[in-house]
């Protein structure tokens, strides 16, 4: 389940648990992977905390002013995670996904605890004024920047070269600030990565913006006829649809637009 987790992301759970044992907790709440999050100190979300003036100090207060104190538990105890913990993990994947991240880091842990704002850490980081999507707004925009990539924010295993693809939602679309277009297709038109076949040479990172709409569409095909034509615009290919003898699924055939 962790594979995806940078060190730094590793650390925070690692806290976690440490600060659940501290507090007597017999589970990991969402309240001690924010205790996590802060203790960690460095990276991406460090400078979100420091910009919202969220210093450990008067966190600790808040959840201490919430907590029923119990003996600390020793080392040897394990602690498992609560169902909310287990949900924002789960949504930390997908916050990821959702970014087109092949990493899970502070930042996806930091915007999964945002999406439920009834958990303790929810409701701490709302009342102190962060709001998900601005949270994930400035996400973007630090790491479009480049400014924070280091060893600690880069997953512990990778499939090709560091790269941290973003995406921004503005009013009516999504702006990608860099993709694998494999995935990005992929993901636009709803099928698995291996139902997209494109030349090599597009099957590398861009880093140029693209936008594509979000226009509400009554139908899959709708949408995949909106996402097609988005894409097809926006890179000058041409995207067909093809069934071929003797596979189930469709492949979806990305090629250069030749036509002038």
């Amino acid at each position: 389940m962790f594979e995806r987790y940078t060190e730094r992301a590793r650390r925070v759970l690692f806290f976690a648990r440490y600060e659940a044992s501290q507090l007597g907790s017999i589970s990991i709440e969402t309240e001690h992977l924010l205790l996590g999050l802060i203790r960690e100190g460095k990276g991406l979300t460090s400078r979100i905390f420091n910009c919202s003036h969220l210093t450990q100090e008067n966190i600790r207060r808040e959840i201490e002013g919430r907590t029923v104190f119990r003996e600390k538990l020793p080392p040897s105890v394990e602690i498992p995670f609560s169902q909310a913990t287990k949900r924002a993990l789960n949504a930390a994947a997908e916050e990821a996904d959702r970014l087109l991240h092949n990493y899970i880091g502070t930042e996806h842990l930091l915007l999964a605890l945002l999406r439920d704002e009834k958990s303790v850490a929810g409701s701490i980081l709302t009342q102190r004024g962060l709001r998900l999507n601005t949270v994930r707004d400035d996400i973007v925009v630090l790491l479009s920047s480049g400014e924070m990539v280091d060893d600690g924010d880069r997953p512990t295993v990778q499939s090709h070269p560091p790269f941290h693809p973003s995406v921004q939602p503005s009013h009516e679309m999504w702006v990608w600030y860099g993709f694998m277009l494999r995935r990005l297709i992929a993901r636009a038109l709803g099928v698995a990565e291996r139902q997209v076949e494109l030349p090599a040479d597009l099957d590398t990172p861009a880093y140029r913006a693209l936008s594509i709409p979000m226009r509400d569409a009554e139908t899959r095909e709708a949408m995949f006829s909106q996402m097609k034509e988005a894409l097809e615009q926006q890179l000058g290919v041409k995207i067909t649809l093809e069934t071929r003898p003797g596979e189930d699924l469709p492949v979806v055939v990305v090629r250069r637009n030749t036509t002038s």
